[in-house]
């Protein structure tokens, strides 16, 4: 069967085996291979920049670092997103935007909360968070190698081939 859950329950079932395979956020790899799980990267999406549509950065015609240099950087806490923050640090430091302040927040709703008025930023991957409201945010491609989707299988079982993966699969 096909389930939809969050991270915790995806963590939970596949820990339980109620689930063969999960797709999870790419910036969780560590957590399951700390675990002991097998998996691999799944598809590759770009990560965006993502700031609210009345952030002064949203009106200016070229994006420039330089517009963002007195704000945070948004991310979710480890307990939620496991690795997302060292993932935001990395492009952080890729993008020259390490000068600006990494905050965790509780949730994406925090998040959302605090971009809307104006107050940070957030580096996301539409693969992870396609709920992001185009009405009120605006997006700046920032890079197409560290985000994504991962398949994760329960490490009683072989590295599964796309057949393999239509067996547990059922619909």
């Amino acid at each position: 069967f096909l389930d939809e859950a969050d991270s915790f329950d995806l963590r939970r079932g596949i820990a339980n085996d109620k689930y063969d395979v999960i797709f999870t956020p790419s910036y969780e790899k560590a957590y399951y291979d700390k675990e002991g799980y097998l998996s691999r990267l799944f598809s590759a999406a770009p990560i965006d920049l993502c700031i609210s549509k009345h952030h002064p950065a949203a009106n200016s015609e070229e994006f420039n670092v330089k517009l963002l240099q007195h704000d945070k950087i948004y991310t979710l806490n480890n307990e939620y997103a496991p690795d997302y923050e060292e993932l935001v640090k990395s492009i952080s430091q890729r993008y020259k935007l390490s000068s600006l302040a990494v905050t965790p927040k509780s949730n994406l709703q925090t998040v959302y909360n605090a971009m809307i008025k104006g107050e940070g930023c957030f580096l996301y991957c539409s693969s992870w968070f396609p709920a992001i409201d185009a009405d009120i945010f605006c997006r700046y491609h920032m890079s197409n190698e560290m985000g994504g989707i991962m398949m994760v299988w329960n490490k009683t079982t072989t590295n599964p081939s796309v057949a393999n993966l239509r067996k547990c699969i059922r619909f």
